[in-house]
Parts: C-alpha cells; structure tokens; sequence
C-alpha cells in the first residue's frame, strides 16, 4: 500500500512537470524493472522492497492512462457515458 501511496504522488507530479506520455513511459520502465528484478531476489525483504517499486509504478499506469483517455474523449462525452449508470 505505501507503494501505490508514493507512486499516486510521484507520477502525478513527474507526469505534470515532463508530459503524461513520457510519465507513463517511465512508470512502464519502473514497472517493469521492479518486476523483473524481483523475481532474482533471494530473500523476502529484498523481494518486498521490489514489490513496492513494481506499485509505486504500476499505481502510474493506470493513473496516466486515465487521465489519458479523460483527456481525449471531452467533457460531454464523460458526462453522458457517467449519466447511464
């Protein structure tokens, strides 16, 4: 959870200050990364602290593509896609 906590916070500002397309190229890399570089580890700590970097990125994607998508469709499409529900 302090993974998803930190990486709501980073991406947001790190996709603010450089680009949303760049934001969610780097948390794919940090995602990435993290993945693969903890499935080598050898103990449970160094396992976890890997888990929490594959959040801190994953927590990125999904934040940048949202706001991706929100972006592109409009306001007015937004609205009567939510109204249906």
């Amino acid at each position: 959870m302090m993974g998803l906590l930190i990486g709501s916070f980073l991406s947001g500002y790190l996709s603010d200050i450089y680009g949303r397309k760049y934001g969610l190229l780097g948390c794919i890399l940090v995602s990435l990364t993290g993945s693969l570089v903890g499935a080598l580890m050898p103990d449970y700590w160094s396992y976890l602290a890997m888990r929490v970097v594959t959040a801190i990125g994953a927590v990125g994607l999904f934040n940048s593509t949202f706001t991706m998508t929100i972006e592109l469709m409009g306001s007015k499409e937004v609205s009567t896609t939510f109204q249906n529900f």
